[in-house]
């Protein structure tokens, strides 16, 4: 009987308009509660989005030396490989440039060089 009431009481409440509101917020806060297990051997994305941003406390574009020192942390937890998808547009000094490369190790970087 009680479980019968209790299911009305929630049918009821799904109908009205801020249902869908609660649905979402609760979604969202139940998802956050345990972080989800990382696979074993599956490719993991490093997102740079805006709560990164505010961790790392500086503005876009980051500094040539603090995508390398990313890839130093990647390889410490074990990353078999690394990637980016990332246009390194904005103009850069020779030793933000050399510091990215020289922890980049093998991996293949490709640099334009001014036509001037």
């Amino acid at each position: 009987m009680l479980s019968a009431l209790l299911f009305l009481a929630v049918a009821g409440l799904a109908r009205l308009p801020f249902w869908p509101l609660v649905d979402y917020r609760a979604y969202d806060y139940l998802s956050t509660i345990g972080a989800p297990p990382l696979p074993e051997d599956a490719p993991i994305v490093v997102a740079i989005d805006e709560p990164s941003l505010a961790d790392i406390n500086q503005r876009w574009p980051w500094p040539r030396s603090l995508h390398g020192r990313l890839i130093e942390a990647l390889r410490g937890a074990g990353a078999k490989a690394i990637g980016f998808d990332i246009v390194f547009s904005e103009p850069s000094d020779e030793a933000e440039d050399s510091a990215f490369e020289k922890r980049s190790g093998r991996m293949w970087c490709w640099r334009p060089t001014n036509p001037s």
